[in-house]
């Protein structure tokens, strides 16, 4: 199965996320609107960075097509390193708030 990514602003850019049947897509899949670029990305790059963060988000392998200068090299990096920046901290947010909920359950134990 095959979810097809395409960019509204420019048909240069194809992009298909492969499905894995037994896992289930995140639904509400977060995909920000800027990424860190070293100067003003064209559409098509910003679409070639969002595609990705999605495939990634979701635990997909990605399959992503564009015309030679384009800037997909620039853009998977950009895409890529905004993706691990943002799932590290949330995994971080994620480690804290178990940590204070596992202590204010410590604290509860010692009282009773």
């Amino acid at each position: 199965m095959m979810e097809e990514f395409e960019d509204d602003d420019d048909d240069l850019l194809t992009s298909i996320c492969l499905e894995d049947p037994v896992q289930e897509q995140k639904e509400d899949t977060f995909v920000p609107e800027s990424f860190p670029f070293p100067f003003e990305a064209y559409d098509i790059q910003t679409g070639f960075m969002k595609d990705l963060y999605k495939c990634l988000n979701n635990g997909k392998i990605g399959i992503f097509e564009s015309p030679t200068g384009t800037g997909k090299s620039l853009s998977l990096i950009c895409g890529a390193l905004k993706w691990l920046k943002d799932y590290r901290e949330k995994q971080q947010q994620e480690l804290e708030e178990l940590t204070v909920s596992e202590g204010s359950k410590g604290n509860s134990q010692v009282s009773n």
